[in-house]
């Protein structure tokens, strides 16, 4: 409400009619996906409770019976449909229906624990395959783990990797806890699960992902520019525009588009522009009709993911006109 009104409602007209409205009419920002994506990869999402999805997918018969599972079902189907048919698709759309698709996976299993007659068998192929499903899942996440390491992992790759190599083994160790304790049916081996996969998760979080140094886009040109034996008076950026700039950079960051961007260091001979590579043709085409001369650039590369693209930033600085040298 304070952002709209200081604003004067140009914040929420953006929002919706500029980003939600276009995220409903196609893909946008390499995020296009068809229906059915986010129940293809729910079991990656709500892991290591992949397997209880299974168990409760038996029990889906009983769910109409009990009040309690049908207002679950009321809170989830709609919202699923929902993003399932926009095709924007981004991993944490589904999240706000996630507890609710949790207590649908322990009333499943509470049901399946005093199972009633003729559903043993349904209760035996659950238990199967649930047995190597959690460890199917984990390890293609420790997967994915390692190949981002490797995609992702620039100049610390090396770090990346140990990060990821130690995650596959937890991952590991939570679907072995996990197969045993769905044999077995001890609880042991449940908490084990639970916490080896919390462990994986802080690996992930805190180890691998901080690791993949191409991914810091933002951080890279703001180390870049704290490197700089002259700090710049100000700082324009064309073509990157991510809020992480901004954060790190700080509000005074101009967004500007390459024409901008030149007149902004005709204006501020001492700023400093961030020009995206895409953008760098008409930067230069407008310098060249301003009779801008620039120095040689300096370059970030890296991988945008609010995106899905590589990126290279180039950052530029006007020529210095030195009036002494001139006059002699």
């Amino acid at each position: 409400v304070l952002v709209t009104a200081a604003t004067d409602g140009a914040f929420l007209s953006t929002a919706v009619s500029g980003d939600l409205m276009a995220k409903v009419k196609s893909g946008q920002e390499s995020h296009g996906a068809p229906p059915g994506v986010y129940a293809l990869i729910v079991g990656l999402l709500i892991w290591p409770a992949t397997p209880l999805l299974v168990w409760a997918l038996a029990e889906v018969r009983q769910f109409t019976k009990r009040a309690e599972s049908r207002f679950l079902l009321a809170w989830i189907v709609p919202f699923w449909v929902m993003i399932e048919l926009i095709p924007t698709k981004l991993p944490h759309y589904p999240l706000p229906v996630f507890p609710a698709i949790i207590l649908l996976l322990i009333g499943g299993v509470t049901a399946l624990s005093n199972p009633s007659d003729g559903r043993a068998r349904w209760r035996y192929l659950a238990g199967l395959i649930c047995r190597y499903l959690g460890i199917g899942v984990g390890g293609l996440l420790a997967a994915l783990s390692l190949w981002g390491a490797m995609r992702f992992g620039g100049e610390t790759s090396r770090e990346a990797m140990l990060f990821a190599l130690l995650a596959l083994v937890i991952a590991g160790a939570a679907g072995l806890c996990g197969h045993l304790w769905i044999k077995q049916a001890l609880w042991r081996p449940f908490f084990g699960m639970i916490g080896a996969a919390m462990l994986f998760h802080m690996v992930v979080f805190s180890g691998v992902i901080p690791s993949l140094s191409r991914i810091h886009v933002s951080s890279a040109i703001a180390a870049k520019i704290a490197d700089l034996s002259t700090p710049p008076v100000a700082i324009a950026t064309s073509g990157y525009q991510e809020p992480s700039l901004v954060f790190l950079l700080g509000r005074d960051l101009l967004l500007l588009d390459p024409r901008e961007a030149a007149l902004f260091l005709v204006e501020a001979p001492g700023g400093l522009a961030l020009i995206e590579a895409r953008q760098q043709a008409a930067f230069l085409e407008a310098a060249s009709q301003l009779e801008l001369g620039l120095m040689p650039p300096l370059q970030v590369n890296g991988f945008n993911i609010s995106k899905g693209q590589d990126v290279l930033i180039l950052l530029y600085r006007a020529e210095i006109f030195d009036a002494k040298a001139s006059k002699e």
